[in-house]
């Protein structure tokens, strides 16, 4: 569909527009085909191309797609361009897929990291997403949700245990690897952060080779 010179994709937009202007039952089934089409091959060019024809979809069902076929980059486009239903277990399916991508989104979007009333179904009562994603052993939006909320892996809030506690019971049952849960706990201290953490500041703008401030 990208090597579609400019003036043919232009007809064919118009032409599609014209076909499913006036929507019966049966164009419709037929324009859902086509868009859930997209999503099980993951054509994101012919997928952004329906969505601007503007045409309703079931909400529901294209994140069901999504969610079946794995497909965050689909799910992350359509979510920018018709908005976020509540109602749908976004931030779950976002840290299930360790998708920082999708979970920034979602933040940005007024997602709280640090509620504890999202009820996870079959979960510790009160959790909050770091649970979620400490239970999933995902690093990278454990790491998000630790650099970017109030949350921290000793605030128990209303739940009956703390994150940590939650970390070292999954350590101790070998649900959660050893390295997983040292980058957690001893965080890796990049360069940056340690010249502003530390004494060697100065130093450390005059010389990039020395070894304390490396």
């Amino acid at each position: 569909e990208t090597q579609i010179p400019k003036l043919k994709k232009k007809l064919l937009v118009k032409f599609t527009k014209l076909y499913f202007a006036n929507l019966s039952k049966q164009k419709l089934n037929e324009y859902e085909t086509c868009v859930f089409n997209t999503i099980e091959n993951n054509n994101i060019e012919l997928f952004k191309f329906y969505i601007n024809l503007n045409i309703k979809l079931n909400y529901f069902q294209v994140f069901e797609k999504c969610r079946l076929h794995n497909n965050i980059d689909i799910l992350y486009i359509f979510l920018k361009s018709e908005g976020i239903k509540y109602h749908i277990d976004l931030i779950t399916y976002a840290i299930n897929q360790d998708s920082v991508k999708l979970l920034e989104f979602l933040h940005q979007e007024g997602y709280e990291l640090d509620d504890d009333t999202y009820n996870y179904v079959h979960f510790i009562k009160y959790s909050r997403p770091l649970y979620l994603a400490i239970k999933k052993g995902n690093y990278n939006v454990i790491k998000y949700i630790l650099d970017n909320s109030g949350d921290d892996l000793d605030f128990k809030g209303r739940c009956h245990i703390t994150p940590r506690q939650l970390l070292d019971d999954e350590y101790k049952k070998g649900i959660l690897p050893n390295e997983i849960v040292e980058m957690i706990v001893k965080p890796i201290l990049s360069y940056n952060k340690f010249k502003e953490e530390t004494n060697h500041f100065e130093c450390a703008k005059q010389c990039q080779e020395c070894c304390i401030c490396l």
